[in-house]
């Protein structure tokens, strides 16, 4: 598993501490899916890596305005759906605002 191994340090490298060592998550993954077998651990962890920095990617590209403390981003959206909504579908609108309303 050494290109296992050698990804799994550059990935930790961008996350904060605690973690846990290289070789227990490669361990913990080989128990899980029941194989020694390297190219499949390998697959497999190239696949998580690769998960992991599109979601990064896409959090900090796509998603950065939702993590304003203002929440500005996030009021945007809020707006942007409910006006969608309300002109899709204006019954669930107003149910999901009476719901939210108690009224």
């Amino acid at each position: 598993a050494d290109l296992a191994s050698a990804v799994l340090q550059v990935v930790w490298s961008e996350l904060p501490a605690p973690l846990p060592t290289t070789e227990a998550v490669l361990e913990a993954l080989q128990v899980a899916t029941d194989t020694t077998d390297t190219e499949t651990v390998n697959r497999i962890v190239m696949a998580e890596v690769e998960v992991f920095f599109l979601f990064r990617a896409f959090m900090e590209n796509r998603m950065r305005e939702n993590f304003h403390i203002t929440g500005a981003g996030m009021e945007a959206q809020y707006a942007a759906l409910t006006a969608l909504l309300r002109a899709v579908d204006p019954k669930l609108h107003a149910h999901l605002l009476r719901a939210c309303h108690g009224e």
